[in-house]
C-alpha cells in the first residue's frame, strides 16, 4: 500500500505540471484526486500510524484497483509487455462468457438444491437419525435435568438445542438438517459439491448410508456442474 500510494502521489503531481490543476475539478478528476488523497495518503499514512480505525474508508480502496488499469493503457503498445496486455485483453473478452457460465451454474445449483430438499431434508429415513443424534448428545453432555420431567424419547431437537452449546448442537444435527435443511444452505453445500471441496466422505457417503439411492442425484450433479460447467 505504500508503494502505491507514493507512485499516485508522484502521478498526481506530474499530471499537475503537465496539465495544470484545472482537471482536477472535473467529475472524474476529482473522484480519481479523492482516491489518492483520501484513501491513500490520509489512510495509510496518517489514520493507520496513529491506530485510527476508518473501515468505512477501507471500501473505497477498492476503486484504487481501476487507476491501475491506466497502466495497460500505457503499456499496450510496448512490445516487451505483449503477453501482459493479451492476458488482460483475454480477461476481458471473455467477461460476457463469465457472466453466462456463473448464471447457468446459479441456476443449476438452484434446481438441485430443490430437489435435494425435496428429497434428503423432508425424508422420513432421517427421523432416526436425528432420534439418535439426540439420545447419543444427552447421553454425552448430561442434559437430561435440564429438561425437566420429559422422557428423553419425547425430546425433539428443538428443545435440546436451547441447553446445548453451538459445537454440541452442530454435533447432534443430522447431515439433511445441516446441509439441507433450507434452499440457501443447500445450494451452499452444492457448491462445495461442485468445487470437490471434501464432499464424498463428510456429504454424499453420509446421505447414502441413510438412502442409498440418492448416490443417482448426486452423479447427475457432479455431471451437470463439474464435469460440464467447470
Amino acid at each position: 500500500e505504500h508503494v502505491f500510494t507514493a507512485l499516485f502521489v508522484m502521478e498526481f503531481f506530474i499530471r499537475w505540471r503537465a496539465t495544470g490543476f484545472g482537471q482536477f475539478l472535473s467529475p472524474t478528476g476529482f473522484a480519481d484526486a479523492c482516491l489518492v488523497w483520501v484513501t491513500g495518503v490520509l489512510l495509510v499514512w496518517v489514520l493507520n500510524p496513529l491506530k485510527i480505525k476508518a473501515s468505512f474508508m477501507r471500501y473505497a480502496t477498492v476503486f484504487r484497483a481501476l487507476r491501475l488499469m491506466r497502466i495497460a493503457r500505457v503499456v499496450k503498445n510496448i512490445p516487451a509487455f505483449k503477453e501482459m496486455w493479451l492476458l488482460l485483453r483475454g480477461l476481458f473478452d471473455s467477461a460476457r462468457t463469465l457472466f453466462w457460465t456463473v448464471t447457468v451454474i446459479m441456476f443449476v445449483t438452484y434446481l438441485f438444491g430443490i430437489l435435494f430438499m425435496l428429497f434428503v431434508a423432508d425424508a422420513e429415513e432421517w427421523g432416526q437419525e436425528e432420534r439418535d443424534g439426540v439420545q447419543a448428545a444427552t447421553a454425552c453432555i448430561a442434559v437430561r435435568e435440564s429438561i425437566s420431567g420429559k422422557p428423553l424419547t419425547s425430546v425433539s431437537f428443538a428443545e435440546l438445542s436451547t441447553v446445548l452449546t453451538p459445537c454440541e448442537s452442530y454435533a447432534v444435527e443430522s447431515v439433511s438438517t445441516r446441509y439441507f435443511e433450507a434452499l440457501a444452505p443447500a445450494m451452499f453445500t452444492l457448491l462445495q459439491v461442485m468445487t470437490g471441496d471434501s464432499w464424498c466422505e463428510a456429504i454424499a457417503r453420509r446421505v447414502n448410508e441413510v438412502q442409498p439411492i440418492m448416490w443417482i442425484l448426486f452423479v447427475a450433479f457432479v455431471a451437470a456442474g463439474t464435469l460440464v460447467l467447470l
